[in-house]
């Protein structure tokens, strides 16, 4: 079992942090890209199994804010450590908003050998945002409720309702235990409004070049990406391309450990 170690770099003036750990012999590193509204952290049990990297977004855990907070500028970012890590080719795993993951890999699909779509943002046709995500995408509303005190919060992302349809897992929740911090809130805002409905179709165009070498693992108890949706990343990659459904909800690997096991065999048997 590797050991995980925290590191951080300063690109452009920013911190950015992330988790790593050394793969198995003989296996290529995988980025694991997170989501909204946690960080690199969900990614530890995979780290112990294959090791590789898992990097804080920016304005996320432990890395500083971006000036502009789009999609495409996170993608950015995530570029820009990879130049200066420099690992090669990588495996790709990707969950939630960790489809900025796919906008960057999308720029040049020869850097991934590997690539598993997990409960991710539909790059595709047809998807339209959860309650909580088209609040959060209105002026002022958005703002209104990220101002939210810490309790009440915390208390919407660890509880199933109308608008947290999938609660945060306990375990993955610790970056807003006190409420979002200021930066969190202003970057999450910035990428949902960076991401009208048919900008997430046109970024996902190209997802066909990784035919052959992708697996879409999706919690099918999902309250925001309904299970579809993994059918729609399955035949935007083609390929035959495989889809194993899990008996869980968003963040599946929480409720059922095996969804880490088919992860690992993956990336590790390639």
């Amino acid at each position: 079992m590797p050991g995980i170690a925290q590191r951080t770099t300063t690109i452009s003036g920013r911190r950015i942090a992330w988790r790593e750990a050394t793969p198995p012999a003989g296996a290529r590193p995988t980025l694991y890209v997170h989501g909204v509204p946690t960080s690199g952290a969900d990614w530890i049990p995979f780290l112990r199994r294959t090791g590789g990297i898992a990097p804080d977004q920016p304005g996320f855990g432990g890395s500083d804010a971006l000036p502009e907070r789009g999609m495409h500028a996170q993608a950015d970012a995530l570029g820009a450590l990879l130049d200066v890590l420099d690992p090669g080719p990588v495996n790709l795993v990707v969950h939630d908003w960790g489809a900025i993951g796919l906008l960057w890999a999308l720029r040049d699909p020869q850097r991934i050998a590997r690539l598993v779509v997990m409960n991710a943002v539909p790059l595709t046709a047809g998807y339209r945002w959860h309650p909580m995500a088209r609040l959060w995408r209105r002026r002022l509303v958005g703002e209104a409720m990220m101002a939210l005190p810490g309790p009440a919060t915390a208390w919407l992302a660890r509880h199933r309702t109308p608008l947290t349809r999938s609660p945060v897992p306990a375990e993955l929740s610790g970056e807003i235990a006190n409420g979002f911090a200021r930066h969190t809130g202003r970057t999450v805002l910035g990428i949902y409004r960076s991401a009208d409905p048919d900008r997430l179709a046109e970024a996902g165009r190209g997802l066909d070049a990784f035919a052959g070498r992708a697996l879409v693992v999706w919690g099918t108890d999902d309250g925001y990406i309904p299970t579809r949706f993994a059918d729609a990343f399955a035949t935007a990659i083609g390929g035959a391309t495989p889809v194993v459904r899990i008996d869980a909800g968003h963040w599946p690997w929480t409720e059922r450990p095996e969804t880490i096991d088919v992860v690992a065999r993956f990336l590790l048997e390639g």
